[in-house]
């Protein structure tokens, strides 16, 4: 996990980084109460850790969250309870990449 992105706001200016960070957060706090198939918990984290990473890089790259996103959706997409959350994550990176 990607420890800096809790202390740190690389980006503080752009809302769209923002809001993207804000999600990630959430979802990550809801899939810490989840109980769920641990092999999906484990890929949902290495989605969450890759949006990290991309949010500390700099400026993200729209194809690797994307890809991120598809980490979290094929892990997570089916789990009703978490559809809110991961729909966030989806519509932040969706404004990113400009298909919002």
């Amino acid at each position: 996990m990607v420890d800096d992105l809790r202390s740190a706001d690389p980006h503080p200016a752009d809302p769209h980084l923002a809001e993207l960070r804000a999600a990630a957060q959430a979802l990550r706090r809801e899939l810490a109460g989840y109980r769920g198939d641990p092999a999906d918990l484990r890929a949902a984290e290495e989605g969450l850790d890759a949006v990290d990473a991309h949010l500390l890089a700099g400026e993200p790259d729209g194809a690797r969250l994307r890809g991120a996103l598809l980490l979290l959706v094929g892990a997570l997409g089916s789990v009703s309870a978490l559809s809110g959350p991961v729909g966030d994550v989806r519509r932040a990176i969706d404004r990113i990449t400009g298909k919002g």
